[in-house]
């Protein structure tokens, strides 16, 4: 099999809509048919478009940031490397090509293949203190806007610097302690205008407040019967998304936090756990 990894043409945009259909499958695939790609790279085998990186460029807080916006490849490819190559030459032409600051992309949490493979380029999976201390918090906040991130509950956000050094600086530190505590503030806060339009906020507030934590302890207890460690972990993408169902719908719709394994692997054992 030859693979051509190329520049996406004008008429690429349909094919690639249809194959990131077929990838993602399910709902979020139907959601894929929405994309209008301006900036990717294809890859190619026999003239047939087989899997697509999205990118975008974005000038922010004074830096030059790209956006791998979305990866992926034909599952009738699947095991022939073509995910590893696209995201490998991806990464290579945001930083030699286009010479960006900074690499960022968002992951759904338990997409463990595509975080994988960012991981494995040098990406960590970054804190919202330290990339608004690298980009000032006007620059954050259209950054979340531009990449529509604060509508994608339940994904993790990453980035990448030029070295390993700069990049560990950004990455966020595994305190279930102090996750816990930026779960319930940010739960609460996110929370305030579906409790505002209550007759009884006061009394929802502390039956959300026991929701959450027991959420948060059965999922400790479960980590319990397990012999690997476990980390408790907010996602903070969503939030804006779950602001305005609270405001506009009066619904609650919470922002995703979970415990997850320090390292994964594909065995029997840890699937059970």
């Amino acid at each position: 099999m030859e693979l051509l990894i190329r520049q996406m043409q004008p008429g690429d945009a349909p094919e690639m809509r249809w194959l990131a259909k077929k990838a993602f499958g399910g709902i979020e695939g139907w959601f894929m048919l929405l994309i209008r790609p301006k900036t990717a790279l294809v890859a190619v085998v026999d003239e047939k478009i087989v899997g697509g990186f999205v990118y975008k460029i974005s000038r922010n807080g004074g830096k030059k940031i790209g956006f791998a916006s979305l990866f992926f490849a034909d599952p009738d490819f699947k095991g022939q490397g073509i995910g590893k190559r696209l995201t490998e030459e991806g990464i290579r032409h945001l930083w030699d090509i286009e010479g960006c600051d900074a690499l960022v992309t968002y992951v759904r949490d338990d997409n463990v293949a595509s975080w994988g493979a960012f991981e494995k380029q040098g990406f960590v999976n970054a804190s919202f203190p330290a990339v608004t201390k690298l980009l000032g918090l006007f620059g954050m906040a259209k950054l979340y806007i531009e990449m529509a991130y604060a509508f994608s509950i339940g994904h993790d956000f990453y980035i990448a610097m030029p070295d390993e050094a700069a990049t560990r600086q950004h990455a966020k530190k595994r305190n279930s302690g102090v996750q816990f505590a930026a779960y319930l503030l940010v739960q609460l806060l996110l929370s305030i205008p579906f409790l505002l339009a209550s007759s009884a906020p006061v009394a929802l507030l502390k039956g959300l407040t026991l929701l959450l934590l027991g959420h948060a302890l059965a999922g400790y207890a479960g980590t319990l019967f397990s012999r690997r460690t476990w980390h408790f972990r907010l996602t903070t993408g969503g939030a804006l998304l779950c602001l305005l169902f609270g405001a506009v719908n009066r619904w609650f719709i919470p922002i995703i936090a979970s415990w997850y394994p320090d390292h994964y692997e594909n065995t029997p054992r840890f699937k059970r756990d």
